[in-house]
């Protein structure tokens, strides 16, 4: 039977669905680590998919291999998308009902904001490239590619929390006035990076995957 070009691949595999935390907008260290966390939850999936040899399985299935590695991807960003609309909903909580508290009218560190779901988008596409893309080099080691996106993430977050500290650029940290408006440019490019950067880094770990000798 020829292959779908649609095909939905079910893995052995338990697939382990991570919950961003709902601490977003009650604390300000919660909101940076809740940026990167989420995705060292998602590379579970690849670590089972090794220790129960289910690239070798699902490749023996009547499917491409290629199929294999789109499903993969399309379940992270399905996960991806999930976790920013939940941090959506906590920072139009944050920008609106919890505006004038006093924690957060004094809050030293990132506002959540349009420029936080910006570089939250920025974090998961470095997982997206780093991470899964490092990984079905091989379809089996992922440490080196962890450990890189790690580094690669925790700076972005450091970048996060001092930007809006420059002179001209406090616009990055402002829930309010004109400085919206450019935070609202800057997460519409960030989304569009995204899908392009995980669209290009899809087809290459189907480049990479497909060439692999299991």
């Amino acid at each position: 039977m020829p292959p779908s070009r649609c095909t939905i691949i079910v893995s052995r595999s338990a697939a382990v669905i991570s919950v961003k935390p709902a601490c977003l907008a009650l604390s300000s260290c919660s909101r940076r680590i809740s940026a990167v966390c989420p995705s060292l939850l998602r590379r579970i999936p690849c670590q089972f998919a090794r220790e129960y040899n289910d690239a070798l399985y699902t490749a023996l299935l009547p499917v491409r291999k290629k199929d294999v590695v789109k499903a993969r991807y399309l379940f992270v960003v399905c996960i991806q998308a999930a976790g920013v609309f939940i941090c959506g909903l906590f920072t139009v909580l944050r920008m609106t009902a919890l505006r004038d508290v006093a924690v957060y009218r004094a809050n030293p560190l990132m506002n959540a904001n349009p420029a936080f779901l910006a570089y939250l988008l920025v974090i998961m596409l470095l997982f997206n490239t780093i991470f899964l893309g490092g990984f079905y080099k091989t379809a089996y080691y992922y440490g080196k590619p962890f450990i890189l996106f790690c580094v690669a993430a925790f700076i972005v977050v450091g970048l996060g929390e001092t930007l809006y500290h420059i002179p001209g650029l406090a616009w990055l940290g402002t829930c309010e006035g004109a400085g919206l408006a450019r935070q609202a440019v800057l997460l519409l490019a960030a989304a569009m990076v995204y899908a392009a950067g995980t669209l290009l880094s899809m087809k290459r770990s189907e480049q990479c995957f497909d060439k692999l000798d299991l």
